[in-house]
């Protein structure tokens, strides 16, 4: 997948080349190597699979947008400034000014990567994920304005960040969406999602369960245990690198 403005395997002007996997998979080796030597504490992911997003990043995404390894403290302005206009939630729906004794800021401060897109100074996309156990990755929430909604930001960080965390050893990925979500229902077929369930919750009402698998061991167990007919997902999919929208949290 190219980015706007710049050729595949080109560096960009900090030095970080686009759309080059065996980079970002680079970048997961040495940061094993660096968390040997670390004594402070770490989030999950590096705990689990030794990926420090802060060593892989920054990318840039288009001309003038850069994806950056962030913190909850950071993300917390736009979460509490955009959330409830995206998902179209009452304004006591999110976070709204949590204290520090909050369990939700502790699990995130814990478990939470992640990654906002900056355009210069201004946020203009977040995208929120989690470990979900040893070998599942869950992407939690992806949230962009609407005036960059057509860039489709986020789902073009999908495959590198896929590579990555399929480099550190995790097998799936995970998300969850409402039925009446056609745009997120779209986009992670597009991404070779499998519906693999559905979720119940008080908090969220009935969700769709998706799952991408990266490991292909993984993949057959589901294809062989739960599906029949055509085996679409053994196909080769040379345009899974185009962009699309997602949009749903949990």
């Amino acid at each position: 997948m190219a980015a706007t403005g710049t050729k595949l395997g080109h560096s960009t002007g900090q030095g970080i080349p686009v759309g080059d996997p065996e980079f970002f998979v680079q970048r997961v080796a040495d940061s094993a190597v660096t968390t040997e030597r670390r004594s402070a504490p770490m989030r999950m992911s590096e705990a689990l699979w030794g990926i420090r997003w802060e060593e892989i990043l920054p990318r840039q995404i288009d001309y003038d947008v850069v994806v950056i390894a962030s913190s909850f403290e950071q993300s917390l302005p736009f979460i509490e400034a955009n959330y409830s206009r995206i998902f179209e939630e009452e304004e006591d729906a999110r976070f709204s000014h949590p204290s520090s004794t909050d369990p939700r800021v502790r699990y995130y401060r814990t478990v939470g990567d992640f990654f906002e897109f900056k355009q210069g100074d201004r946020t203009v996309a977040l995208l929120i994920g989690t470990a979900a156990d040893w070998s599942t990755y869950y992407i939690r929430s992806a949230a962009a304005l609407p005036e960059v909604q057509g860039k489709k930001l986020i789902q073009r960080f999908f495959p590198e960040m896929f590579e990555v965390l399929k480099a550190g050893g995790v097998e799936r990925v995970e998300a969850d969406t409402s039925p009446s979500n056609m745009a997120t229902l779209h986009l992670l077929s597009r991404l070779r999602f499998n519906p693999s369930g559905t979720v119940l919750t008080d908090r969220w009402g009935a969700h769709i369960k998706f799952t991408r698998y990266l490991d292909d061991a993984a993949e057959q167990v589901f294809l062989d245990q739960f599906c029949t007919g055509v085996r679409y997902q053994r196909r080769k999919h040379p345009g899974l690198r185009r962009a699309g929208r997602i949009g749903e949290r949990q």
